[in-house]
């Protein structure tokens, strides 16, 4: 395959946008089927240096994209970013597997090497939380640190983890005395913490099914398992803007009580995946997946489509509010 691309690569019309790429021009390319202009992307992607977002109009060519483009590349250099393509879905409920597959992105993306990302238009759009947000969610476990266990407890909350007594899957943890087991996102195996007072003594893998350990490791890390997280303080700041807004607008009797009982979830922090509409408003403006990944490229793949979609979705917008 990568002499098929250095081929490619040297094709003088492939230099040509190459080099109109590199110089963040607007490019349109006609009259080519999809096999072409996927050896065009993958020419663009191992002649440059930043990560290339691959857009398609709909959620189902996405996967096939992404099937069909990890046949031929390393895991390490292709992620998927879905997103579910209902309206109704989106304001109700997500997809956890999509969920995961995209906070997995996201996670792979703050390593900041560089990666073709699959999404389409709805994923493209979907707001996120800010670059600093996710970067200083990590909580780095290491052997023989220091950690307050009801803090720590907290944070897991508020990261989407569920506290349950044995762990069975991915975003559980519990606690038994001075032991702390949990299955992090982004981790094909859970961990045990054993504690000496506040200390962490050691880290052990530990299989699911048995309960029992593995191997000893030395470090790993912890991230949210949800995409709209908050401390105390943000969910405060959350509430009063709520607020505001539901006095200056003249709701129905049902809309008011919808309301309050969204308020009620944020509190207790329950269908977090419904309620992430609230998530713009703890943020300063619009940030998508291509404000976390730094210095990406955009490359739609039948552009003309995708500009059809966003249309449907404005007047998908429009009717549901």
């Amino acid at each position: 395959m990568r002499n098929i691309i250095s081929l490619i690569q040297s094709n003088k019309d492939v230099e040509r946008i190459n080099r109109l790429f590199s110089e963040n021009k607007d490019i349109y390319i006609n009259n080519t089927n999809e096999d072409n202009a996927l050896l065009v992307l993958l020419a663009l992607y191992y002649k440059n240096q930043e990560s290339i977002f691959v857009v398609t109009p709909n959620l189902y060519k996405a996967q096939l994209l992404y099937d069909k483009l990890s046949r031929v590349l390393d895991k390490n250099e292709i992620s998927f970013y879905p997103q579910d393509e209902f309206l109704t879905n989106e304001l109700l409920v997500s997809s956890i597997e999509f969920r995961l597959e995209r906070i997995n992105t996201i996670v792979k993306s703050l390593e900041k090497t560089k990666r073709i990302i699959i999404t389409n238009l709805y994923g493209l759009l979907k707001p996120q939380l800010p670059y600093e947000k996710w970067k200083n969610s990590e909580i780095k476990i290491e052997t023989n640190s220091i950690y307050d266990i009801d803090e720590l407890k907290n944070v897991l909350i508020e990261y989407g983890y569920k506290k349950e007594y044995t762990v069975e899957k991915m975003g559980d943890f519990s606690i038994r005395g001075g032991i702390i087991d949990i299955f992090p996102v982004n981790s094909k195996q859970p961990y045990r913490l054993d504690f000496f007072g506040d200390e962490v003594e050691i880290i052990k893998s530990f299989d699911i099914d048995t309960q029992r350990s593995i191997d000893v490791v030395e470090r790993f890390s912890i991230y949210p398992i949800i995409e709209f997280f908050y401390n105390e303080s943000e969910l405060t700041k959350l509430k009063l803007i709520i607020d505001e807004k539901r006095k200056s607008i003249n709701f129905s009797k049902d809309a008011i009580d919808a309301i309050k009982d969204d308020i009620e979830k944020l509190d207790s922090r329950e269908e977090l995946d419904r309620l992430n509409r609230y998530l713009p408003f703890l943020t300063d403006k619009h940030y998508k997946i291509t404000d976390i990944v730094k210095n990406s490229k955009l490359f739609f793949l039948d552009y003309h489509r995708s500009l059809e979609q966003h249309e449907i979705l404005i007047e998908e917008i429009k009717e549901w509010y």
